[in-house]
């Protein structure tokens, strides 16, 4: 279970992401200032919120510029922002601090985000 990402311009353009992965990558959309914190929280809850195209390309040049250049591929971003080399071993973590480490996207969702991005006429979050 996840998110469906799709096209606002074309229905049958879409991308799909795990819950693990996405919520890292909207801690990361968060830092642009970009979008509203009720939007933002809507796209947490697969609840239809919608980017447009001009904001897709935005979050598209911001992880082109400042985010995949600064990863490798043995990185993760965790849910906090930081990031880590440990690989994911599958540990869930139960304690209050540490729950931030179930969460982690990865160098090539982030490029597949960015590709998505730059293609789309905007997107809808389902």
């Amino acid at each position: 279970m996840g998110v469906l990402l799709t096209d606002l311009s074309n229905e049958e353009h879409s991308k799909t992401c795990n819950w693990w992965n996405w919520r890292p990558t909207l801690t990361l959309i968060s830092t642009l200032k970009l979008l509203d914190a009720e939007r933002l929280d809507l796209m947490g809850y697969n609840a239809g919120a919608e980017v447009s195209q001009a904001e897709a390309q935005a979050i598209a040049s911001f992880l082109e510029a400042r985010v995949l250049p600064l990863l490798s591929e043995n990185q993760r971003v965790l849910l906090n922002g930081s990031r880590t080399t440990e690989p994911d071993d599958g540990t869930f973590y139960e304690e209050p601090s540490e729950m931030y480490k179930n969460y982690s996207t990865s160098l090539d969702w982030l490029s597949e985000f960015a590709q998505f991005c730059r293609e789309c006429g905007g997107f809808s979050v389902w």
